[in-house]
């Protein structure tokens, strides 16, 4: 089985973190040769993705996405949304993987390191407004 997976786009859209970034991640995938599972315990073949962060070699999972159904050779436009909770502020590398079963039925997954995209998170994004129309009366 071979695992041929590119990350193209990962979009943030930075709120107050109160409720977390809500990420949108676009990917393309080469099925040539991959075929995808279609029953539950199929082996020898693609079950889903998986998108979650790296850090020091470690693959933390955020959201497992299904395979697409009957998907062969390339397919540009892979994509899955969700909510990355309490974000730090700094760098966080993400990675989308493709995992599989071998002819055995062992778990198999692609390289996280070969798809990254590091996004460095600032301060939230929240303004504090000056008062107007401020008075003092005196008597």
């Amino acid at each position: 089985m071979v695992l041929k997976l590119t990350l193209v786009f990962l979009s943030l859209i930075q709120a107050p973190f109160i409720q977390g970034a809500n990420i949108s991640a676009l990917w393309d995938y080469d099925f040539s040769g991959s075929p995808v599972c279609t029953t539950a315990g199929a082996v020898g073949c693609l079950d889903h993705f998986e998108i979650g962060t790296l850090q020091g070699g470690a693959f933390t999972l955020l959201q497992s996405v299904p395979m697409l159904m009957g998907a062969n050779g390339p397919l540009v436009g892979i994509s899955t949304n969700f909510n990355f909770p309490n974000p730090p502020v700094g760098p966080v590398t993400f990675s989308v993987i493709a995992v599989g079963r071998d002819l055995s039925g062992v778990r198999v997954v692609s390289d996280p390191t070969k798809t990254t995209v590091t996004f460095t998170f600032g301060p939230p994004n929240f303004t504090v407004l000056s008062p107007t129309n401020f008075k003092i009366q005196v008597r």
